[in-house]
């Protein structure tokens, strides 16, 4: 399992919340074209060139598409179906699995990532353990 995964090997879900440490794509056909990439700076922004700052962390990827194509629009000509945006890298978090685990540790993997992919990555749980009694913290 890849716990690294980036955006090209799954779909983002819509209610992905941005934040700090996440990277954008945003693809541009028609009249113009452009092929950029942002890293959503430590301030929660980013600075596409020719256009004021635009502040991303805390917003879901569903709203955000929204408020890009808003305003790129001020710099780019492109229509409704020429505008895209996907999230090119989510930003990793450290989460620690203790308790009875294969392998119990602190892990670093991508935000995309379920509680079950946590555990899968401490090798899972162990035969003295149940299901039913996991606590996320």
């Amino acid at each position: 399992m890849n716990l690294y995964r980036g955006a090209s090997s799954s779909t983002t879900p819509n209610s992905y919340v941005l934040d700090v440490g996440d990277k954008i794509a945003i693809n541009i056909f028609g009249a113009s074209q452009a092929d950029l990439i942002y890293k959503i700076g430590e301030d929660g922004f980013i600075r596409p060139s020719g256009l004021y700052k635009i502040y991303l962390k805390g917003i879901t990827i569903s709203k955000a598409k929204v408020l890009l194509k808003n305003r790129f629009r001020q710099s780019y000509m492109f229509s409704d179906g020429q505008f895209n945006v996907d999230l090119y890298m989510a930003r990793t978090i450290t989460v620690n699995i203790f308790g009875e685990v294969v392998q119990p540790g602190t892990y670093t993997i991508s935000a995309l990532n379920t509680t079950l992919n946590a555990l899968i990555a401490s090798g899972g749980i162990t035969s003295k353990a149940g299901a039913r009694n996991i606590k996320i913290i």
